[in-house]
């Protein structure tokens, strides 16, 4: 069993990974502006209490995105502003599903069969986008980052990203 999870770990260090510039940049998450207070989204429920970071997420069945049922939906906050959105989902179909989307809507992989693709960030001027595949859990993750604050969280927490 060991040497399985060695072999796991050597083939995560080997994967494709990519940072992409973005086609258009969303400036958010789905229509919810970055830096909009925690006030203005209503339902949201408190996940995750931090000191500065908060995180919430919304009661009911998460949406379906990029043609994907996501299992789970988180947004953070820091200091009431929307700092990122965490997408969770399951399964490699899945996977190939939310690839073919993210590439559509934030600008193509190049040079790789997307399939493959394991890491995978789009750069905007306002959102980063990372997408990432594990596959010994079979889950992945797409992370939207509200990119005007990371300085501000770089000078303040020496943090930058959700995560």
């Amino acid at each position: 069993m060991k040497v399985l999870a060695f072999v796991a770990l050597l083939a995560g260090l080997t994967t494709p990974a990519f940072g992409i510039d973005m086609t258009v940049d969303p400036g958010g998450f789905f229509g919810i502006h970055w830096n909009t207070h925690l006030g203005d989204i209503p339902r949201l429920e408190l996940v995750k209490d931090g000191h500065q970071f908060k995180t919430y997420a919304m009661p009911g069945s998460p949406p379906v995105i990029g043609g994907v049922q996501a299992e789970k939906i988180l947004y953070r906050f820091y200091k009431g502003r929307l700092e990122s959105v965490q997408v969770r989902y399951m399964g490699r179909q899945a996977h190939r599903h939310i690839i073919a989307w993210a590439a559509q809507q934030f600008g193509p992989i190049p040079f790789t069969d997307s399939r493959a693709v394991e890491q995978v960030t789009w750069l905007g001027t306002e959102t980063s986008i990372s997408l990432r595949y594990n596959a010994v859990h079979d889950e992945g993750i797409l992370l939207w980052n509200n990119r005007s604050l990371e300085s501000e969280l770089l000078s303040e927490t020496g943090l930058a990203g959700g995560g």
